[in-house]
C-alpha cells in the first residue's frame, strides 16, 4: 500500500522591513565614505595651503637675508673708502682713532651708527634698534655714507626689500695686536658690524654679523 504525500513549495515572501534595512544600511556606509572623503579633501587643501605659506615665508626671509648681507658689504665699503659720497668717513676708520665712537651709538652727523662696545650687561648690537620705521634708530641705511644704491619698495608690492638695509659699527680692541705685550704698538681696532635686511613687508627681517679687521 503506497503512501502518497503531497509535496508543498512554500516560498517566503520577503519582508519589507529587511529591504528597508537593507537600503538603510547603504545609506549609512554611502554617507561614512562621504565623510571619509571629504576629510580627505580638505586635509589635502590644508596641507597645499601650508606648504606654500611655508615656501613664501621662506622666499622672503631669504630675501631679508640677502639684503642684510648687502648692507655688511656696504658697511665694510664705509669702512675702507673711499666713496663715492661727498659724506664719506674716511678718517673715522683710521688705525688707533675711535673719536667719534660713540656710547650707545650716534644717531646723526659723521658718527651716525658709530658705537662704543659695553663693559657689562647686554652688548649694544642687542640693545641698538635698528628698525628702518623708528626715527631715533642710530643705524645707517645702506648707502648713506658710500653712495651706492639699493633697490627697495615700500609700497609693499613685489619682491623687493620693503626697506633699505642698515648696520651699526662697534669698534673693538684688537686682541691680536697686542699679543706681544709691547706699549710701542699703535692700538689697532676690529670693528664689528651688525645690519639688519627686510623682506618684501616690514614684518620680515634678518640680522647678521660680521668682524672686519681694516
Amino acid at each position: 500500500m503506497k503512501n502518497n504525500k503531497n509535496s508543498f513549495l512554500i516560498t517566503k515572501k520577503p519582508s519589507f522591513k529587511s529591504r528597508d534595512l537593507e537600503k538603510g544600511v547603504s545609506l549609512t556606509i554611502v554617507l561614512i565614505l562621504l565623510v571619509i572623503i571629504s576629510i580627505i579633501g580638505i586635509s589635502a587643501v590644508q596641507i597645499s595651503s601650508s606648504g606654500t605659506k611655508t615656501v613664501t615665508a621662506d622666499r622672503d626671509l631669504r630675501i631679508a637675508w640677502q639684503a642684510s648681507e648687502a648692507a655688511l658689504m656696504d658697511a665694510e665699503f664705509d669702512i675702507l673708502g673711499p666713496n663715492m659720497s661727498p659724506n664719506q668717513r674716511t678718517d673715522v676708520f683710521a688705525a688707533g682713532n675711535r673719536l667719534e665712537f660713540a656710547e650707545g651709538c650716534g644717531n646723526s652727523g659723521i658718527g651716525q651708527g658709530l658705537c662704543l662696545p659695553t663693559t657689562s650687561g647686554k652688548p649694544v648690537w642687542l640693545t641698538a634698534n635698528l628698525e628702518a620705521n623708528n626715527g631715533s634708530s642710530p643705524a645707517v641705511p645702506f648707502g648713506t655714507f658710500t653712495g651706492r644704491s639699493f633697490d627697495s619698495d615700500g609700497s609693499q608690492s613685489g619682491l623687493r626689500p620693503h626697506f633699505p638695509p642698515r648696520y651699526i659699527i662697534e669698534v673693538v680692541e684688537d686682541k691680536e695686536a697686542f699679543s706681544n705685550a709691547s706699549h710701542k704698538v699703535a692700538k689697532k681696532f676690529v670693528y664689528r658690524v651688525t645690519s639688519m635686511g627686510y623682506g618684501p613687508t616690514e614684518s620680515i627681517t634678518a640680522v647678521t654679523q660680521m668682524v672686519f679687521r681694516k
